[in-house]
């Protein structure tokens, strides 16, 4: 396991977001997700191979999350007076984004037979879990829609856009 995946993740001190985790932090949990391996072709030509989470897949799953994230902006226009109740109505649904996650990763883990490729489906499982267990309120849901934007442009930048 990668050691991003190991470490502990913390999106705030006090009650400030850190700074690094939309960039040092971002940046390791985005190498987790895409791997690449040099190789060279039959007539010595040299490229680059990319495993690990499928683009598609990490946009589908950006893609529910930034949903939830609307659907919780226009709950609390709808009902501004009530200043909890659209968090108390979407937080049940980011809470079940971890299930999802462990059935895609089930589902793409069984149709893998790369080793690296299943590792870095291990490492989108471990960074969903750890992540929506610091959700408790609205704050760190927001803190957590930055940190998947953050993570989702270096997986781009580091050659996800390359994998299947």
């Amino acid at each position: 396991m990668n050691k991003a995946a190991m470490d502990k993740l913390v999106f705030f001190e006090g009650k400030k977001l850190r700074p690094e985790l939309l960039d040092q932090d971002a940046r390791r949990w985005a190498g987790c997700l895409v791997l690449s391996e040099d190789k060279t072709d039959k007539k010595g030509k040299s490229f680059v191979n990319y495993h690990g989470v499928s683009r598609h897949q990490l946009r589908r799953l950006y893609d529910e999350v930034k949903h939830y994230q609307k659907l919780l902006e226009d709950k609390k226009k709808l009902y501004p007076k009530e200043k909890d109740r659209g968090w108390d109505e979407v937080k049940p649904l980011v809470k079940m984004v971890r299930a999802k996650t462990a059935y895609m990763v089930a589902r793409m883990k069984d149709k893998e037979k790369n080793f690296k490729t299943k590792a870095a489906y291990d490492s989108l499982y471990n960074f969903i879990d750890q992540s929506l267990n610091l959700i408790d309120e609205e704050s760190h849901f927001n803190a957590f829609c930055l940190f998947f934007e953050a993570v989702y442009g270096f997986y781009y930048h580091l050659g996800g856009a390359s994998t299947k």
